[in-house]
C-alpha cells in the first residue's frame, strides 16, 4: 500500500467550544516505532512481554499528544491545526457554480491528506507565500467532459483514409462500400468500439480528445487525436434516409440506447444527441482526470470536445486565460496536485476528481504585472514547441526552469537566488516521489507476473532482476573512456591535401 498504516485516534467532546479548540495532530512517522521510542525516550524497547511493549508505545503516543505546534525531527513530522481551522476551511470551499461563498455554516469539503503526506517543501512553500496560493475555484470554472454512456457507439475511429489506401481501385472501393471515392468528402467510414464498420455523414462527425495520452505537448490539435465523436443534434425525422439513421438503428439493435446514462439523457432529447457545446463555448484548456509521469494541462487550440477522462476549464472574467494555462503547467501545480489528488492502485496513477481540482491550491494569477505575464506565457509557449516528457526528465530543460522561475516570482519570491534554491528543492521532492512510485509500480508488476503461472519470463525481466541483485558489483560503463581501445599513445601528424 502507499501508506503502510494510518491510525486515527478520536475522542468525543460534546462541548462545541472545547471541540473547536481541540488540536488535531497529523503525524508522519519517519522511523519504526521501536526506533522512535529509543531515540525519544532514550531507553530500549521492552522485550519481556507484549503488555510491556504496548506500554512503551503508549509512551510514544503520550509524547505526540504533548506536541502543541508544528514539529519536525529525524523520526517524525507533526502538523498541528485546531478543529476550528479545519472546519472553517471546509466551510469556505466553493464547489458549486452558484456558490458565492456567503454561506459558511455548513462543512462542504476538505483535503486533510496533504497535512499527512505532503513533502516538507510543500509546507515550506505554504509558509513562504501564504495567501498567494488560492483554491482553483477562485480562478476558473471546471466541468467534466462529455459522458457518452456508450463509447463503443459515440467515440469511434474514422477509417476513411485507411480504406482508400487499401482499395485504391475505384471499382473495388465501390463494390465494398457502395460509394465512389469522391463521395467520401460527404460520407465517412467509421469503426465502432466493437470493430464493426459503418457509413456516417461527415457533418455528424467531429474529432474529439479522448484522453491525455493523445496530447503530445501542452497544446493539443486536431492532428493529435485518434477518434471522432458522433455529434448529432438532430430530430428523428431528420435521420430518415441518412447513413446516420442506419447507424442509430444498428445501435438500438445492440441495446445501447437502454444503458442507464443513455436512457437518462433520452428523457430530454434523442439518446444519440450528446448535446455537445458549440465550438465558441468549448473549453479553453483541459485538465486530465488521471495522470502518471507527465504533467500536462493542454491548451485546446482547435476547440475540440473532450471526453469525461478530461475536465473542461475556462478562466473566469478578469483572469488571463493564457496565463492560467501557463500556471497550470508549472511544477508548483504538479506539486499541489499530489496533495489534493488520490493515488489509484499501485501503477503510479494519480486521480483528481472535479472536487479535487477545484480545491487544489494554485498560484493566484490575478493582477500580475504585464511584463511578468509575458515572460510566463512565453515560457509555456516555448514548451509547446516540443514533445512533453516525464516530469522529472524536464527539470533540466531551460523552458521548464523558465516557467517555474516566473511562477515563483508570481508567488512573490522576488530574489532570483532564492527562487533557484526553492525550485531545486521542489524538483528534488517530486523526483523522489516519482522514483518511489516507479519502484512500487515495478514491484507490483513483478508480483503480478509471479502470480500468473501461465506467464513466461522474458529476457528483459531476467536482466532487470540480475541488475537489481548485482548492480553495485556490476556498475555501468562510462562513455567514452570504456568504449575506446587501450593502446600506446601515438604521434599526431597532418595529412597533406588530396
Amino acid at each position: 500500500a502507499r501508506v503502510t498504516t494510518a491510525v486515527t485516534i478520536l475522542q468525543r467532546e460534546p462541548d462545541e467550544t472545547k471541540r473547536k479548540q481541540s488540536l488535531v495532530r497529523f503525524v508522519q512517522l519517519r522511523k519504526p516505532l521501536a526506533e522512535i521510542y529509543t531515540e525519544a525516550l532514550r531507553a530500549p524497547v521492552s522485550v519481556e512481554s507484549e503488555a510491556a511493549r504496548q506500554a512503551d508505545m503508549d509512551a510514544v503516543r503520550d509524547l505526540i499528544e504533548e506536541i502543541g505546534a508544528d514539529q519536525t525531527t529525524d523520526y517524525w513530522r507533526v502538523r498541528v491545526l485546531t478543529q476550528a481551522e479545519l472546519w472553517e476551511k471546509g466551510c469556505r470551499a466553493r464547489l458549486d457554480p452558484g456558490d458565492d461563498g456567503a454561506d459558511v455554516s455548513e462543512y462542504k469539503a476538505g483535503k486533510w491528506g496533504q497535512y499527512l503526506r505532503g513533502p516538507d517543501v510543500w509546507f515550506e512553500l505554504l509558509a513562504l507565500v501564504g495567501p498567494r496560493l488560492v483554491p482553483f475555484y477562485e480562478l476558473a470554472q471546471v466541468r467534466r467532459g462529455f459522458t457518452s454512456g456508450v463509447d463503443d457507439f459515440f467515440c469511434v475511429r474514422d477509417v476513411t483514409e485507411e480504406q482508400l489506401r487499401l482499395l485504391p481501385d475505384a471499382g473495388a472501393f465501390r463494390a465494398k462500400w457502395g460509394l465512389d471515392p469522391n463521395e467520401t468528402r460527404q460520407v465517412h467510414i467509421i469503426r465502432d468500439g466493437r470493430g464493426e464498420s459503418h457509413l456516417v455523414e461527415a457533418r455528424f462527425l467531429e474529432p474529439e480528445l479522448h484522453s491525455l495520452m493523445e496530447a503530445k505537448a501542452v497544446v493539443v490539435h486536431v492532428k493529435d487525436v485518434g477518434r471522432v465523436v458522433v455529434n448529432a443534434s438532430v430530430s428523428r425525422a431528420t435521420l430518415r434516409r441518412t447513413r446516420l439513421g442506419e447507424y442509430v438503428a444498428y445501435g438500438e439493435r445492440q441495446g445501447w440506447h437502454t444503458r442507464v446514462t443513455v436512457a437518462s439523457r433520452a428523457r430530454s432529447r434523442p439518446w444519440y444527441d450528446l448535446g455537445l457545446r458549440p465550438k465558441p463555448k468549448r473549453a479553453q484548456m483541459f485538465w486530465p482526470k488521471s495522470q502518471q509521469y507527465r504533467h500536462i494541462a493542454a491548451w485546446n487550440e482547435d476547440l475540440l470536445p473532450g471526453n469525461d477522462n478530461l475536465y473542461d476549464v475556462w478562466a473566469f472574467e478578469g483572469v488571463e486565460s493564457r496565463l492560467l494555462w501557463a500556471m497550470l503547467n508549472s511544477t508548483v501545480v504538479a506539486l499541489s496536485k499530489h496533495q489534493f489528488g488520490r493515488a489509484a492502485g499501485v501503477e503510479g496513477n494519480l486521480k483528481t476528481e472535479v472536487v479535487d481540482v477545484k480545491m487544489m491550491l494554485v498560484p493566484d494569477v490575478r493582477g500580475v504585472p504585464a511584463e511578468l505575464v509575458a515572460r510566463t506565457v512565453a515560457a509555456v509557449e516555448q514548451m509547446a514547441k516540443r514533445v512533453s516528457r516525464n516530469l522529472p526528465d524536464e527539470f533540466a530543460l531551460p523552458d521548464r526552469q523558465a516557467l517555474d522561475d516566473a511562477v515563483l516570482e508570481i508567488l512573490g519570491v522576488a530574489d532570483p537566488v532564492e527562487r533557484v534554491a526553492l525550485r531545486t528543492r521542489i524538483y528534488a521532492a517530486l523526483s523522489e516521489l516519482y522514483a518511489a512510485t516507479r519502484t512500487r509500480e515495478l514491484i507490483a508488476q513483478k508480483d503480478r507476473l509471479r502470480s500468473n503461472r501461465t506467464a513466461t519470463l522474458t529476457a528483459a525481466d531476467m536482466s532487470d532482476e540480475l541488475w537489481e541483485q548485482n548492480q553495485e558489483a556490476l556498475g555501468l560503463l562510462q562513455f567514452p573512456e570504456d568504449f575506446l581501445r587501450r593502446s600506446p599513445r601515438g604521434e599526431p601528424f597532418d595529412l597533406p591535401p588530396g
